[in-house]
């Protein structure tokens, strides 16, 4: 068996940045619906990581 993916800071960055760029191409999203959509991010990563 492999072992887990730790999460490092760099991996759960490189995903909000990456969610980041699609909110700026859209702009049509509220800056309060791209805090909760990041702390979705960084919430599933501590899940599935626990950092």
């Amino acid at each position: 068996m492999a072992k887990p993916i730790r999460a490092t800071p760099t991996l759960v960055g490189k995903e909000a940045l990456v969610f980041l760029e699609k909110m700026k191409q859209r702009e049509r999203i509220s800056p309060s619906k791209a805090d909760i959509q990041l702390i979705k991010i960084i919430d599933r990563h501590s899940k599935l990581f626990r950092i």
